[in-house]
């Protein structure tokens, strides 16, 4: 499916009136979201979501272990990214 076929055409609305007017709690928000992200990329290839699925399990295990950071560190993991956000700026790419 690409951008400019009648496909999206029809696809992208269904989508955004089930989003915002069916499924009104977040958990099934984010479900339609990534079902609707499946549908896409496999109408196009369906090859494509074996990349995807695998980049969804990686980005699920990676948020479970920041959460269980978080919950162990009593919040110190987010107090350091925070830190080094704001300290690790690219001094170098400023206009001097």
């Amino acid at each position: 499916m690409l951008f400019n076929s009648f496909e999206y055409l029809v696809f992208l609305p269904v989508v955004f009136l089930l989003y915002w007017f069916v499924f009104r709690q977040l958990r099934w928000q984010n479900l339609l979201i990534v079902v609707a992200s499946y549908v896409f990329y496999g109408w196009w290839d369906w090859r494509f979501l074996i990349l995807i699925a695998f980049t969804t399990l990686c980005s699920y295990i990676s948020g479970l272990q920041i959460e269980w950071q978080k919950a162990k560190l009593g919040g110190q993991i987010m107090d350091y990214c925070q830190y080094q956000h704001q300290y690790s700026y690219p001094w170098h790419l400023q206009v001097l």
